[in-house]
């Protein structure tokens, strides 16, 4: 269930709320998988019982135009539901967010612009109940920081810096350990539902034994169907 409001602002300004299933793959943080791994804690099969086994969002975003040129976004995030590493544990995920555009009044297509777009999110996991002498909370933090030039109609170019990290990461946790990623990027839009991408990522992890990896992907992507009418 989502329920969202629309503030009466004289700026963009929307409240989301949000009320689901905190199980499945998709809910690696909360009751996710029976028997998968979080941290060194092997989760039980904790079933959802009540209202307070289930995994609440609230999302507060607001959007304005500094002038004629340039636009940001603000926004604040929050999760928080039950785990499966107890019977009585709990999650809870916090985030902010930044996107900054610039775009001249007299385009074409909207091109040319440049966008910059940064995020930062820290969870706090419980592992085990705090009867359990072996309990202890996790505590994980990542942020990432892009920058996008749209520099001629259907084509743009990217930077991507990311780092995650977590306490008491052990080094071949390759979930959990300290990393850093480059990341840098061309995309053609032969159309307005396609793009093709070629992507290098540098990463530099833990569990890598201070070697990097080094990565190169293509991407293709379109839509199928009929849509809804737009602009663009």
């Amino acid at each position: 269930m989502r329920l969202s409001w629309l503030m009466p602002v004289n700026w963009y300004s929307e409240w989301l709320f949000g009320i689901q299933n905190a199980s499945g793959e998709t809910a690696a943080s909360f009751l996710s998988v029976v028997d998968e791994d979080i941290g060194g804690y092997t989760l039980i099969d904790r079933q959802a019982r009540n209202f307070s086994d289930l995994l609440y969002s609230a999302r507060w975003l607001n959007g304005m135009d500094i002038n004629d040129s340039l636009s940001l976004n603000l926004g604040i995030s929050a999760l928080e539901g039950p785990n499966a590493s107890g019977e009585h544990t709990e999650t809870r995920i916090h985030g902010a967010d930044i996107y900054l555009k610039w775009q001249p009044a007299q385009n074409q297509k909207g091109f040319p612009f440049v966008a910059w777009h940064t995020e930062y999110l820290r969870r706090e996991y419980e592992a085990l109940d705090h009867f359990n002498p072996l309990h202890d909370t996790l505590k994980d933090k990542g942020f990432f920081s892009q920058l996008i030039w749209g520099f001629k109609p259907g084509w743009t170019t990217g930077l991507r810096w990311e780092r995650a990290d977590g306490n008491t990461s052990e080094p071949f946790d390759t979930l959990r350990n300290d990393r850093k990623r480059w990341s840098a990027n061309i995309t053609w839009y032969p159309g307005e539902y396609s793009k093709l991408r070629l992507q290098y990522n540098r990463d530099n992890a833990h569990h890598l034994v201070d070697e990097p990896a080094h990565s190169l992907w293509l991407q293709l992507e379109f839509n199928l169907g009929s849509h809804m009418a737009h602009t663009f």
